[in-house]
């Protein structure tokens, strides 16, 4: 019996009106080369967000990382032909027939605009997959649980875009993300927020996303984007004469703190610390003058300073001294 043959027959009745608008045009099945193999696709929902697929994490709020059900995946082989199709009872996302080679998936967003990121998970690696529309002619969709192909043309519509590897049996996880990021930035005269006293870059993954959005005034977002919460960060320029005290960060849903940590002259987040699916980050980026930061290094101040932490009396002067005059 072959791996067509033994999937699960129960998943044979796809409703062709799920398809629709899309045009079905019945074909023979396409006849297989020595030079085809098969590739199986798992979708999962980051629910522990770490970009990472492990069921047995939970977060505080009893999030655990899910196999999402349902909807559609495309793939592009090496050989530039189209194929479409659904999941199989337990989520997969199986591929046969196709052309070994560098491939590239799509995966639909839910909801059909930006909502989600996407990206390509490798063990404790995640490749992010921009987004990018899916409309094809000319190609097939293999219905599920079958060996059943018909010729189809593809929807017009966003999808996360990704590139694998297909061998005679390969596989490959794709995840996908909720998780976005805000920040305020907090006046060095008395805390309140303020607009135009510090660049804003998030950081997500291995990406550097600039913002120069500001929402009523005071708080940085990167436009609707949603991050990838490996490496979830920020890195602030203050205006010179101002100087970063300190960076917090709470869940915008639970509002309970996030842990937040300094390295590389930027501030990344545990995002595992997130309430829920779609929660944010939210930070808050309090300035001292560097005036104010150079007095507080001396009599044994530079010993309490987490952000950063100096070696000595000297070097935490010399870094507000350089502040001072601009950077």
């Amino acid at each position: 019996m072959n791996r067509s043959t033994a999937r699960r027959l129960g998943a044979t009745a796809v409703a062709l009106a799920c398809l629709a608008p899309v045009a079905l045009v019945a074909s023979p099945a396409a006849a297989a080369t020595p030079e085809t193999g098969t590739l199986t696709l798992t979708v999962f929902e980051d629910r522990y967000p770490d970009a990472r697929f492990d069921s047995s994490l939970t977060t505080a709020s009893g999030e655990s990382d899910r196999i999402r059900e349902g909807g559609y995946v495309y793939l592009q082989d090496s050989a530039g032909n189209w194929f479409g199709t659904g999941s199989e009872n337990n989520g997969e996302y199986i591929f046969d027939g196709i052309a070994l080679g560098e491939a590239k998936v799509y995966a639909a967003d839910p909801n059909v605009y930006e909502s989600v990121a996407y990206f390509v998970s490798d063990g404790d690696e995640a490749t992010a997959m921009r987004h990018g529309k899916v409309s094809f002619t000319g190609g097939t969709f293999l219905f599920p649980g079958s060996d059943r192909r018909i010729a189809w043309s593809g929807p017009e519509m966003l999808a996360g875009e990704g590139t694998v590897t297909v061998g005679a049996e390969s596989e490959a996880l794709i995840g996908l993300t909720g998780v976005g990021a805000s920040v305020r930035v907090l006046s060095a005269e008395d805390g309140a927020p303020v607009a135009g006293k510090a660049e804003i870059i998030f950081l997500a993954n291995s990406e550097r996303i600039e913002s120069n959005l500001v929402a009523d005034g005071v708080t940085y977002y990167p436009g609707t984007r949603r991050l990838i919460p490996s490496n979830l960060g920020i890195q602030v320029e203050p205006v010179a004469g101002l100087a970063v005290a300190e960076v917090t960060a709470r869940s915008s849903i639970s509002g309970q703190p996030l842990n937040v940590t300094m390295r590389d002259g930027a501030y990344f987040v545990d995002a595992t610390g997130l309430a829920r699916y779609f929660d944010r980050a939210e930070f808050s980026v309090q300035l001292i003058n560097a005036e104010s930061g150079m007095a507080e290094c001396k009599n044994g101040g530079w010993t309490t300073m987490q952000q950063p932490v100096f070696k000595n009396q000297g070097q935490c002067v010399s870094f507000f001294a350089t502040t001072k005059g601009g950077k």
